[in-house]
């Protein structure tokens, strides 16, 4: 649970503390309100991948 707060936190405007709690191993991710994510887990990997490869862009999450 406190991994899932922290990438809603860093998806509103923290990428550091999702970058330092997101494990690369997440598959499972409720997304946020307003983002919609179709298919599989595996998008949502590559999503948390880059995003933590950039630590800078939480649009990196609004992934459609």
């Amino acid at each position: 649970m406190p991994t899932v707060l922290a990438l809603t936190v860093g998806a509103i405007g923290l990428p550091a503390l999702a970058s330092m709690m997101a494990p690369p191993s997440i598959s499972i991710l409720a997304p946020r309100a307003g983002t919609t994510v179709r298919g599989s887990t595996i998008p949502l990997r590559v999503v948390i991948h880059n995003y933590r490869l950039a630590q800078l862009s939480p649009r990196v999450y609004e992934y459609r």
